[in-house]
């Protein structure tokens, strides 16, 4: 007869890590810790709010995809400042590499963050004319379509280019509308 393995025992959580209700004056303490928290390092925090900002508005600057390449990567530049505020917590300093400690997070994390981000950027599109128009240069669904995400993959030796200019949508009665660049 086999023998069962010994048990594996797995520490508990925290127990700031458990959901439970709490009392609004709650706030008011974590407004508290998170001043504690940037008092220790005011310039280093700084710094990650302009790292983020920043790669926001460089990102929104590259030509074709930088608008969508803005939504996938901002988000875990700012993840560092979570990673930030935990180092922060366990009595570590904050430092501004911190800002790049997302992008070697596992992958399902890096899946679900920017996911979550792009999801949220095709919402605002498509439920928001003026945002639909800054992200596809028309109202998308003013014009009865539905944004969807297409991926060349291209193996070929060869470059592939997607001239915005000469790029089109067909809506469902066949009018074609200019991609905006």
């Amino acid at each position: 007869m086999t023998e069962l393995p010994p048990p594996h025992h797995v520490a508990a959580p925290s127990a700031h890590l458990h959901p439970r209700i709490v009392p609004w004056r709650h706030a008011l303490a974590w407004y508290e810790d998170a001043m504690r928290l940037f008092k220790r390092a005011p310039a280093t925090w700084a710094a990650l709010a302009v790292v983020t900002i920043a790669a926001e508005f460089v990102l929104q600057a590259v030509p074709g995809l930088g608008a969508l390449l803005s939504q996938a990567v901002t988000p875990l530049v700012a993840c560092g400042l979570l990673y930030a505020a935990a180092a922060a917590d366990r009595g570590t300093a904050p430092s501004l590499l911190h800002a790049f400690k997302a992008f070697r997070a596992p992958a399902g994390a890096l899946f679900a963050v920017i996911a979550s981000a792009l999801l949220t950027f095709a919402a605002e599109a498509f439920a928001d004319p003026q945002k639909a128009e800054e992200a596809f240069g028309f109202d998308v669904r003013g014009a009865g379509m539905l944004p969807v995400q297409v991926i060349f993959d291209n193996q070929s030796p060869h470059p592939l280019k997607i001239v915005a200019e000469q790029t089109f949508l067909e809506d469902g009665t066949g009018n074609l509308w200019k991609i905006k660049r």
